[in-house]
């Protein structure tokens, strides 16, 4: 089986969720969701020339597999890869779980796997893509980004290592 089936339990974060606790469990879910993404990493690297191409087919996988839906402010969710796979749907934070969980199988990449989190409305932190930091360059794969390698503006940011 390519990508293996959920278990289709859904990891919950707390009522009261900060920012932080938002980041934390997408931590734990792309943790947990690495051996899921293996072979789709191999088979993408084995699909491409270089590594521009293969971050061009990270991010348009994640756009064919993933629909953008919002959740709710109440029922924030961090899912495993498996489980956004089969569901087909989710936000900024199962885009980026997504995203995530390739790269940290790639041996290129898998150090340099940072989530950013954004402000750009003015309120809060309400967006998180994947970053990868290689030296001096940041190479941005937003998965709900229109383009690869776009980046949101923003009026704030914090980095997390994953």
């Amino acid at each position: 089986m390519l990508v293996p089936r959920p278990k289709y339990i859904d990891t919950k974060i707390s009522e009261t969720q900060s920012v932080f606790d938002i980041v934390q469990q997408i931590k734990i879910a792309i943790k947990n969701s690495i051996y899921q993404a293996k072979k789709i990493q191999k088979i993408i690297r084995k699909n491409t020339q270089n590594d521009d191409q293969f971050l061009r087919q990270v991010w348009a996988l994640s756009k064919k597999i993933i629909t953008y839906k919002k959740e709710p402010f109440w029922k924030q969710t961090a899912k495993t890869f498996s489980r956004i796979w089969h569901d087909g749907f989710g936000d900024c934070k199962h885009f980026t779980i997504f995203i995530a969980s390739i790269l940290k199988n790639d041996d290129k990449y898998k150090n340099k796997v940072y989530l950013r989190i954004i402000e750009h409305n003015g309120k809060d932190y309400t967006h998180i893509y994947t970053i990868i930091k290689d030296g001096n360059k940041e190479i941005v794969i937003d998965g709900t980004a229109k383009e690869p390698f776009k980046e949101a503006r923003y009026n704030r940011k914090i980095d997390f290592k994953v």
